[in-house]
């Protein structure tokens, strides 16, 4: 395997000492995957949290003119590190959209617009668009503990009208106190 450097920025910035933001210049190694096969025998991809749906859509077997959802990919480490620590897939996603990929530690559906995915032993990230750099500052603020949750939004629930009569008459006699 041939690794080559890469220096990646994160979408979101840490906090200095000083309260300021800055870049810290994280500067990772990369080796190139080529193939479906190369890919469902690597460490991270065994351990990672993906659902049996989304492992098979990435590594589907060849039929037709639909080959495999992963075009190509990168094992990535830390520079001096033995070991590879994450992956960055390039995938073909037509045949994708609205597949759950990872269920834990939180659900991840791909888009149609998702081409890309990063994948740690823990973790499963969604990547909007084909910009591998956006992928890659995606996998650095995973690294540096920068990254930002998705945002869900909280469920409306109505409280029977029993309920709310009960709150409205404690309310009524506290003002009465």
């Amino acid at each position: 395997m041939t690794w080559t450097r890469r220096t990646v920025t994160p979408h979101h910035l840490p906090f200095g000492p000083d309260g300021r933001t800055y870049d810290p210049g994280l500067v990772v190694e990369t080796s190139r995957i080529d193939d479906a096969q190369e890919l469902a025998e690597d460490r991270i991809w065994k351990a990672a949290p993906l659902t049996r749906a989304g492992r098979f859509a990435v590594l589907r077997p060849s039929y037709g003119d639909a080959g495999p959802a992963l075009l190509h990919g990168w094992r990535v480490r830390r520079v001096g590190s033995a070991e590879h620590a994450a992956l960055v897939l390039r995938l073909d996603q037509h045949f994708l959209n609205g597949r759950v990929a990872s269920a834990a530690p939180e659900r991840v559906a791909l888009r149609h617009t998702d081409r890309l995915l990063v994948v740690t032993p823990d973790l499963v990230v969604g990547v909007n668009g084909a910009d591998e750099d956006r992928a890659f500052g995606h996998l650095a603020d995973v690294m540096l503990g920068t990254r930002q949750l998705r945002r869900r939004r909280p469920r409306v629930t109505r409280a029977p009208a029993d309920d709310v009569a009960a709150l409205v008459s404690i309310d009524l006699a506290r003002q009465g106190e």
